[in-house]
């Protein structure tokens, strides 16, 4: 979309809501970060270190490259809390749906997290997430078809011509990234398993998907400005994925809607229900749970933001 977008009521007033939700939240940091900055002398006592702690103190240690007032501290727990929080459960909660839709894909995942075990055990560590390119494909997949990040707005910083039309300096531009990545080039006017609009990690495992096509897979964009969490929530939705396809299995409704604004989430919050496997991830169950009383969503945020913050990876065990 070129130019300025007019919001529908609905989107005005859950503006307005994010507006409120976002008060009320930078009067809470304000007050965790005074009681952060009165303990920081104090010992961790085997605690592990928060990023606005390590924040604080390169603040204390090297005042002339970092503004020490409160709003700078604030504005960075809030980038921190959903740039690296409601993108990440956003993708998962969409990844459970694809896997689901796509049993043969959820079996393929399976099949890889089976030969880690056997190759080099049950324990989650840097070594073993670097051999799983299944697991790689099935992100890159689920990233592909539900871009996360749907508009980037830019600024024209100089006239231009694109497409037949002549953008003038200073002129607002919407990049559509579902469209660029719906369009790769790599895949546009495929049939078959490689049809654009099908759900295939293995895309990504053959010549075409191995290939680098710079600009037809921008989910956490590219350049200097390329998203600083890439690495991080890739292997935030590594993990959970991979302790997911070899111990459980899940069901949800697929008819409930998605909403795309302004993540892409399951309109009644993915409700689900899982039931553990046996150990072999045979369909003998061992026990089974259900998430009755809030959803599958409200668990991904709270599975993929925390633990794998307090637990470094070579500590994850399966």
């Amino acid at each position: 979309m070129i130019g300025s977008a007019y919001l529908t009521c609905a989107h005005h007033a859950a503006f307005f809501r994010a507006l409120q939700a976002r008060k009320a939240l930078m009067a809470e940091y304000k007050d965790h970060i005074v009681r952060m900055l009165a303990d920081l002398d104090s010992p961790l006592l085997g605690r592990p270190k928060s990023c606005m702690r390590m924040l604080l103190e390169a603040s204390r240690a090297a005042p002339q490259d970092l503004p020490p007032d409160m709003e700078f501290f604030q504005a960075n727990c809030l980038m921190l809390l959903f740039t690296a929080h409601d993108t990440v459960a956003s993708t998962l909660a969409l990844m459970l749906r694809f896997l689901k839709q796509n049993p043969e894909a959820l079996q393929k995942l399976r099949a890889e997290q089976r030969q880690v075990i056997c190759e080099r055990g049950g324990r989650l560590n840097r070594d073993t997430l670097a051999i799983m390119p299944y697991a790689d494909a099935t992100i890159k997949e689920t990233l592909r078809l539900g871009a996360i990040i749907n508009i980037v707005p830019k600024k024209a910083l100089k006239t231009f011509e694109i497409g037949g039309f002549t953008i003038p300096k200073g002129y607002r531009v919407h990049l559509e990234m579902w469209k660029v990545l719906l369009e790769d080039c790599r895949w546009v006017g495929m049939t078959g398993p490689l049809d654009p609009t099908l759900f295939n990690p293995s895309r990504w495992l053959n010549k075409e998907g191995r290939s680098s096509h710079l600009g037809s897979w921008l989910p956490f964009s590219a350049g200097p400005r390329k998203c600083i969490g890439c690495n991080f929530a890739t292997q935030e939705i590594k993990i959970l994925l991979a302790v997911l396809a070899r111990k459980y299995d899940w069901t949800v409704d697929l008819k409930e809607p998605v909403k795309t604004f302004p993540l892409p989430y399951p309109a009644w919050g993915l409700p689900m229900s899982f039931t553990q496997l046996a150990d072999d991830s045979a369909p003998k169950v061992q026990k089974s749970y259900s998430l009755q009383h809030g959803t599958a969503q409200a668990a991904i945020n709270v599975r993929a933001s925390v633990s794998p913050l307090i637990l470094p990876v070579n500590q994850v065990h399966c």
